[in-house]
């Protein structure tokens, strides 16, 4: 920092602090209305005569609040009602009955859903069944066999090499496939190894396959599909190649058929339709058997499956939804329905609310106030009931809009809890006065507001009498209410400070 820039700071301190005494100067000079607040305040003479007001600065404690009132409220409250409609056979409680989550508390007609009950039941049961699993077992067996005849037909049309490398092929352009879509997620050497592996084995498996669709014109078909005669000579029957013209040569040549591609694509669809086949055997074998089922499984008897499940299902939820179950723990505060009524799906018809400790209370504040609360704020309740007892909590929640439900006032709503249990059982509703605690100073040092001069955004300044003069002294404020302000620095309990000039005639 430069001396001209100190020099310029000590300018502006000097022009403040010649400031704060000229505004004290006035007050001092004034018409002098202020008066004495502190009881056993202390006078003393201005240098214009007029006698100053002081008090000395005090030890005590100083605790901000906002007053409201409030209500006991439930912790939690559930109203419901039946989730079908009919009529009220039971009901198995009574208000201020006390009852668990899951508890039964009423009981429709049955019935009907009884009987869909046992209907369902009784078709998954055949579905099921010791037959129904061994027809299922047999089915998988025929589909092993379907399988190797139409693997075997299309071998003998295509060559069981060709067939081979062609589904190696197939496997291999997969793992290929997975392998680049991981390696797009994950950078690492590894990831791109897996794909110059899957590249090399598919390009062997292609290569593979090329190879020997070149054996199947030039060598299998001719070994497989050549056609021959049978003859009766003189020494004996003999087997040879029909032989033909070549039209193009002139020449005999052997009588060849190849498969015609007709021949070939309808042993493919054979194929892949007994591998289709056999998954179903398979997924719907293994899940009459326990097994889950799987995704994309396909096939009639599963479908069938699935439809009887659901329905099973269903009717277990149509019955369940006869009885009126609690969804949390509490006390039966309302009941709105009767033995023989008659209740629509979804009607609530009873309330429940849990009124456990630490209580909670449902609290309103003057609009006033809005800047005096937070959540987390501590709370001292006192209840109407329980007038000379206070008990500690906190808020839990302030509704960020105010409450204008009143027509003579605007409110702040918030939720607060105490601490913990108390002794006694209050009801619903209980009315209570609530005190939200904004600050709290214990064994402050304590001045009256008068004395306090505001010169910036939250700096303070007063006037400390010394050798009966007024000397100015910054200090440091804490909480403040309407009569007393904590000072944090600057102060020592006992100082005699200044708070304007009692009038005189």
């Amino acid at each position: 920092m430069t001396t001209t820039q100190k020099s310029n700071r000590s300018s502006k301190r000097r022009f403040r602090r010649s400031v704060i005494i000229l505004l004290f100067a006035i007050v001092l000079g004034g018409s002098g209305y202020l008066y004495l607040r502190l009881t056993g305040g202390q006078t003393t003479e201005s240098a214009t005569g007029n006698p100053l007001q002081t008090a000395t600065a005090t030890t005590g404690n100083l605790v901000l609040f906002a007053s409201g009132t409030g209500t006991v409220s439930p912790a939690a409250e559930s109203n419901f009602g039946f989730n079908t409609s009919g009529q009220v056979k039971e009901i198995s409680v009574n208000i201020g009955d006390r009852v668990d989550a899951g508890q039964v508390l009423a009981q429709l007609d049955d019935t009907d859903a009884q009987i869909e009950l046992a209907q369902a039941q009784e078709a998954i049961d055949k579905l099921t069944s010791a037959v129904a699993i061994a027809t299922a077992k047999q089915t998988l067996a025929d589909a092993r066999i379907n399988l190797a005849d139409t693997k075997k037909t299309l071998d003998h049309l295509i060559s069981p090499e060709v067939l081979y490398w062609e589904e190696k092929v197939a496997d291999r352009e997969q793992i290929l496939a997975d392998a680049q879509n991981a390696a797009q997620k994950d950078s690492s050497d590894a990831a791109k190894q897996k794909v110059t592996e899957a590249e090399v084995s598919l390009k062997y498996a292609q290569d593979s396959l090329a190879y020997f669709q070149k054996e199947y014109k030039h060598t299998y078909i001719p070994v497989n599909f050549t056609q021959y005669q049978t003859t009766r000579g003189p020494f004996g029957t003999r087997t040879e190649a029909v032989q033909v013209e070549d039209s193009a040569t002139g020449e005999l040549v052997d009588l060849v058929y190849p498969p015609t591609e007709g021949e070939i694509g309808m042993a493919r669809a054979d194929y892949e339709l007994a591998k289709a086949s056999i998954t179903e055997a398979q997924t719907y074998f293994d899940i009459l058997n326990g097994a889950g089922i799987p995704d994309g499984a396909t096939g009639a008897n599963l479908v069938t499956y699935i439809k009887t499940k659901d329905a099973l299902e269903t009717a277990k939820y149509n019955l369940n939804a006869t009885k009126l179950i609690a969804t949390i723990s509490g006390t039966i505060t309302a009941l709105d329905f009767n033995v023989g009524d008659l209740v629509s799906s979804g009607s609530s018809v009873i309330t429940i609310s849990n009124l456990d400790q630490p209580y909670s209370l449902d609290t309103y504040l003057d609009a006033g106030d809005w800047g005096q609360i937070q959540t987390g704020y501590e709370v001292e309740v006192t209840f109407d009931i329980l007038p000379d007892l206070i008990f500690k909590g906190a808020v839990t929640n302030v509704y960020p809009m105010l409450d204008t439900s009143s027509p003579r006032s605007t409110l702040v709503r918030f939720t607060a809890q105490l601490d913990k249990s108390i002794p006694y059982d209050l009801p619903a509703g209980a009315a209570a006065s609530v005190d939200v605690i904004g600050g709290r100073a214990q064994n402050a040092i304590l001045v009256p507001v008068e004395a306090l001069h505001e010169f910036g955004s939250g700096q303070y300044a007063l006037f400390v009498m010394e050798n009966g003069k007024p000397q100015l002294q910054v200090v440091q404020v804490g909480l403040q209410d309407l009569i007393k302000a904590e000072i944090t620095s600057g102060l020592s309990a006992g100082d005699v400070v200044t708070t304007g000039v009692v009038k005189t005639r």
